[in-house]
């Protein structure tokens, strides 16, 4: 849901904004970095859902764990493009720092989960356990949506 609204805000914005400016060529190569990334880490995410909703039903980790690993991918890769573009204006700094540091963030909560899936595997994940992932993940995707933001702005 959230990378869906990215993708409608980031299109709306470009369809808006006109021509760009030569001086925030930079910023838009963000954009452009994080318009690429969203149908795959939209994919990933409805990935990720699905084998959650079967993993409670079947206990089974297998499906998780690859999907943790899809998605991931994703995220690296993108966290990467956009390590990798320069800002050219002061609020696109902060949304670059912003959307980086989420995106390690919600990483971290993946790591997390995955690691312990991979001992626990049947047993299931406790409740602190989810409870940590999911407070990582909060945090992460509220870093990251304040990174678009300001980098719609800029």
């Amino acid at each position: 849901l959230a990378f869906r609204l990215v993708a409608a805000v980031l299109a709306a914005a470009a369809m808006i904004g006109g021509p760009i400016a030569a001086a925030n060529a930079s910023d838009t190569t963000i954009k452009i970095a994080l318009l690429r990334a969203t149908p795959g880490l939209r994919r990933s995410d409805l990935r990720l859902r699905a084998a959650f909703a079967r993993y409670s039903q079947t206990h089974r980790a297998g499906p998780v764990i690859r999907a943790i690993r899809a998605q991931d991918r994703d995220l690296s890769a993108l966290r990467t493009k956009v390590r990798r573009s320069s800002a050219s204006t002061t609020d696109g700094s902060r949304a670059r720092r912003d959307i980086i540091s989420g995106l390690g963030y919600i990483l971290r909560s993946n790591y997390g989960v995955n690691g312990d899936l991979r001992r626990q595997g049947a047993a299931g994940l406790s409740p602190s356990q989810l409870r940590k992932a999911e407070r990582l993940a909060r945090h992460g995707n509220a870093l990251y949506r304040r990174g678009i933001k300001l980098l719609l702005h800029s």
